[in-house]
């Protein structure tokens, strides 16, 4: 048997645990395997507690604690002669014995069958037995969890057994090893308390394992167990085969075998990205990067999809990563396309989109002549990155790949850099090609912290939630929706200009309007509160100086986030929740529901009544404004907008780039029904919205989307309508033509400039000539309709969601 760690996921109680252990050969467990054939089969019956005895009346031995690690202490009189200590010496006192009856037992949550099960269950097949009759397959790395689930009762003992008859046979030059060695690094085999839970040994990953060591021949199978397998051995008190599964997932999986293989730079990447499952190469092409086109052209599995301009190539990908939540990966053009594409990618970084950007570079043989388009990228890219890095040699490019991958991928999340010289990207080397193995985000908080947090949410008598993008991008809504109710405490997302994504469903009666713009609005809006759940937010992000600090000095702060960066960064917590937004969510949830008093309990119930009744009113009344502003013309921004709620399909994704058109008034009346279906701006360089709406559709073909856009917003990346035309994606996009950009007149009205107070502007109006929206996009090949009555608008807006092609509506709207 090679060495190897497994961990093994349990549960005692309500506290998860992980077991961990490694097995090698040695003298010790030599000697354990020999004994365990004839040991257990005789009669040995597992007790719930992890008591051990045989089937004897007399002279038992008793087992009081966990099996690894503790000493058992047997009777005086059943000591006996070369007595020893250990699990070894412990079966060295049991004699098999025919058993007369077999006891059902459930299988320990602790002891040496749970290791046993994950660390030597390697058999290839069983053979025509009575178990692969039953349609158990036993692969290379273990068993299948559809295998699992057809285990009787008895199965995790049978596993286990079966696993013993077939072990591999240890190496030739094993009995040559020094004693008690691992192999021949010197390092000791654990044993005993070296293998007792709470040890974290390092994880090998099934596909490391030697392969010409695991193809072993079937072994015999112990004849007792056959007989009882023959009878149906099931018994009612066995082991849930389901649960079984549950506790091996991370062993249960299946793994492709790996083969090392000599080829270019490019090609290694792109078998690294498709192991990712990355579908989609977003970019704009030039000579440094022709090997990667070139290698595109003969390779399937990655569609490259053109953008005329790095801005739409860069939000595309960001589109395609938000919705998906697999890595957007762009091919910029060295150092022209990067200086072209870093307006978006600082829309990335301040979103924490998991963008895997790469730009081609000059032959590094010819970089010290400081040849035509070369730069150093790195330095360019690294403040707005992750992680930013020039791969010197093609040797390194898969794990470079590998390690830009896992970086954008894990919390918090954001985009890498990496430059790609000519001479790399066509270099040919020996590669391991693996995609990489991502880590489990979910990282539970200190337990500590978290009853910290929900004593104090528990003794507030009027708390809120403010709640930003990284929960919905975590996947924690729903356990934010049962903190809400518990609390009864109404949630608010961050203003529009740092929006994101919605985090909490808009029609659930909770769901309070966003936050405002300006510092004094959000500062008396939030003063009715003494405390504040932060989730998944900067606190705060603020567009402009204006007034005073947005949060009272009065109200205490509770903050949830996976970045410790973000945990009071600009305002001292009460307490402070570190960890995955889910779990620590979760375990808020039933912390509270046992902090909290029968007399808060009802507290919060009628706060949460009498916040769903304000919502109501609210809403009724943003409806009839709505309704009264039909008669006006150009249409009114708020008509636009409830125009449009009324003919949103139920699983439409919405994009919205226009804040002072849009008002948040989806959100506001509840038209959105899922909480995943919204993106919006968090960076506000401009040229996103359109182009990120494609990524979305790209992401998710089967729903219809909308993309809302300022007509200012559109013109920064509207050769994105060419890439909608060109790969046929059908998108709905609604242009908002003001002729000005409205919102800088509002900043210079909060600024008190007195030109701008006197109603002068200069250089905020797109007028002389108008820009014709209908003919721009129609000369880039997508269909286009211009607008000017809320009938008609409903009618094409409808039709258009509804339809397989792109299509553009200009929607002229009043201008103050």
């Amino acid at each position: 048997m090679w060495s190897r760690a497994v961990q093994v996921p349990t549960r005692f109680g309500a506290r998860a645990t992980r077991l961990c252990v490694r097995p090698v050969y040695c003298g010790f467990v030599s000697r354990l395997l020999r004994r365990l054939r004839g040991a257990i089969l005789g009669r040995l019956v597992w007790r719930p507690a992890g008591v051990l005895r045989p089937l004897r009346r007399s002279g038992q031995f008793h087992r009081r604690r966990s099996l690894v690690g503790r000493r058992a202490r047997p009777r005086r009189n059943e000591r006996g002669r070369g007595s020893r200590g250990g699990v070894a010496g412990r079966l060295s006192q049991l004699r098999p014995r025919r058993p007369r009856h077999v006891h059902a037992r459930p299988l320990p949550k602790s002891g040496l069958f749970p290791f046993l099960l994950a660390a030597i269950c390697r058999a290839e097949h069983v053979g025509d037995s009575a178990v692969g009759r039953a349609g158990l397959r036993l692969g290379p790395q273990g068993p299948s969890v559809a295998s699992l689930a057809r285990i009787p009762a008895h199965g995790p003992i049978l596993l286990s057994l079966v696993a013993l008859s077939r072990a591999p046979s240890p190496p030739a030059d094993f009995h040559d090893r020094p004693r008690g060695r691992a192999g021949d690094n010197g390092r000791r085999a654990p044993s005993g308390a070296a293998a007792k839970v709470g040890r974290r040994p390092r994880v090998i990953e099934p596909s490391q394992f030697p392969p010409a060591d695991l193809a072993k021949p079937a072994g015999r199978i112990p004849r007792a167990f056959l007989r009882w397998a023959r009878k149906g051995g099931v018994t009612e008190r066995g082991l849930p085969s389901e649960q079984l599964a549950a506790r091996l997932p991370a062993f249960t999986a299946s793994f492709d075998e790996v083969h090392v293989m000599r080829t270019r730079g490019v090609q290694a990447m792109l078998e690294v990205l498709s192991g990712c499952g990355v579908r989609y190469l977003f970019g704009n092409p030039g000579t440094t990067e022709l090997p990667l086109m070139d290698a595109l052209a003969g390779d399937d599995r990655v569609q490259y999809i053109l953008a005329l301009q790095e801005i739409p190539a860069m939000a595309i990908a960001e589109g395609y990563a938000l919705a998906s939540g697999r890595p957007g990966v762009v091919n910029l053009h060295i150092c022209c396309g990067l200086g072209n594409a870093m307006g978006m990618l600082f829309n990335a970084y301040r979103s924490g989109s998991p963008l895997v950007v790469t730009a081609g570079q000059q032959d590094q043989r010819m970089l010290f002549e400081e040849p035509i388009l070369w730069g150093d990228m790195v330095s360019v890219a690294r403040p707005w990155t992750k992680w930013a890095a020039e791969v010197p040699r093609p040797d390194d490019v898969p794990s470079a790949v590998r390690r830009a991958v896992q970086t954008a991928l894990t919390p918090p999340t954001g985009p890498v850099f990496l430059s790609l010289p000519l001479d790399v990207q066509m270099g040919e080397a020996e590669m391991d090609v693996r995609p990489p193995c991502l880590p489990d985000p979910h990282l539970r908080p200190a337990a500590e912290s978290v009853r910290r947090a929900a004593l104090v949410l528990a003794e507030a008598r009027n708390p809120g939630i403010l709640v930003g993008s990284r929960i919905r991008e975590a996947g924690a809504v729903n356990e934010l929706v049962a903190v809400a109710e518990r609390l009864g405490a109404p949630v608010i997302h961050e203003a529009s200009t740092s929006h994101g994504r919605m985090s909490f469903p808009s029609d659930h009666p909770l769901a309070a309007w966003p936050l405002e713009y300006w510092s004094p609005d959000v500062r008396k809006r939030l003063a009715e509160f003494d405390v504040l759940l932060v989730a998944g937010m900067r606190l705060m992000q603020q567009y402009i100086y204006h007034g005073p600090r947005p949060i009272p000095e009065h109200v205490k702060l509770v903050q949830i986030d996976d970045n410790p960066w973000e945990l009071g960064k600009n305002y001292p917590l009460e307490a402070a929740v570190h960890g995955h937004p889910k779990p620590a969510l979760a375990e808020l949830a039933e912390l509270i529901d046992v902090a909290m008093t029968p007399r808060q309990i009802a507290a919060a119930k009628q706060r949460g009544e009498e916040r769903a009744a304000a919502h109501r009113n609210q809403r009724n009344v943003l409806l009839r404004e709505a309704e009264s502003r039909y008669s006006l013309r150009p249409i009114a921004p708020m008509c636009l907008m409830d125009v449009l709620s009324r003919v949103l399909p139920e699983n439409i994704a919405v994009i919205e780039e226009s804040p002072t058109t849009t008002g948040c008034y989806f959100e506001r009346v509840g038209a959105l029904k899922s909480s995943g279906d919204y993106f919006a701006h968090r960076g506000w360089a401009l040229g996103w919205g359109l182009n990120c709406a494609l990524g979305v559709k790209l992401a998710w073909p089967d729903r219809p989307v909308l993309a809302i856009l300022g007509d200012g917003a559109a013109l920064y990346g509207v050769q994105g309508l060419w890439s909608a035309a060109h790969y046929r994606i059908p998108v709905t996009f609604v242009i908002t033509n003001n002729a000005q950009y409205k919102i800088l007149k509002q900043c210079a009205q909060v600024l008190r400039l007195p030109h701008a107070q006197a109603g002068r502007y200069l250089g905020l109006d797109v007028v002389e000539p108008a820009v014709d929206y209908v003919a721009l996009a129609r000369s880039l090949g997508v269909a286009a309709i211009r607008v000017t009555e809320p009938e008609e608008l409903a009618e094409h807006a409808a039709a258009a969601l509804a339809a397989n092609v792109p299509q553009v509506i200009e929607v002229p709207i009043q201008a103050t």
